[in-house]
């Protein structure tokens, strides 16, 4: 099987893709070195910052076997 890597860079779908994962698995927040604001989000200027040096996500997909 193969997978392709989508690199997400966007400040709002970034966010909601740390949000789904410290929602799994809440130790995911202590490698995450971005402040999180009192509603759990990431605080917005922080996220940015960290973008701005390079921060992304790595999104893979598997791509499905020929039948």
């Amino acid at each position: 099987m193969r997978a392709r890597p989508d690199i997400v860079a966007g400040p709002d779908e970034i966010d909601s893709l740390l949000m789904i994962m410290t929602d799994a698995s809440p130790r995911t927040a202590r490698f995450i070195p971005i402040p999180r604001r009192d509603d759990g989000h990431f605080d917005r200027a922080a996220l940015a910052n960290a973008i701005s040096h390079g921060f992304r996500i790595v999104r893979w997909h598997l791509d499905q076997p020929a039948p």
